[in-house]
């Protein structure tokens, strides 16, 4: 069983990059959304995709990492508490 997710990223027809995560066994509600939320802003603030993806999936594991600390049905959807707040110091 693999210990973390990938996030790969291409530029027309070359792979560009590659993040790698920590792997949560769970189906979290919301977290395609999320992530293109995040990563479209980010890049609409002009970031640079390669430090977009990265700063994105970083964010993404604030909110799963909260969300797994509620306890609560993952079904409920993202908790953001925490994301927000690191949303709000970029």
């Amino acid at each position: 069983m693999a210990n973390s997710s990938d996030v790969w990223w291409q530029d027309g027809h070359h792979l560009r990059g590659q993040e790698q995560s920590p792997l949560v066994a769970h189906h979290f509600d919301g977290t395609g959304d999320l992530f293109a939320a995040i990563l479209t802003g980010l890049l609409i603030l002009d970031w640079q995709p390669e430090v977009a993806v990265r700063k994105t999936v970083e964010l993404m594991q604030i909110a799963i990492k909260e969300t797994v600390s509620t306890n609560r049905g993952f079904h409920h959807g993202m908790v953001l508490k925490q994301l927000i707040a690191a949303l709000a110091q970029l």
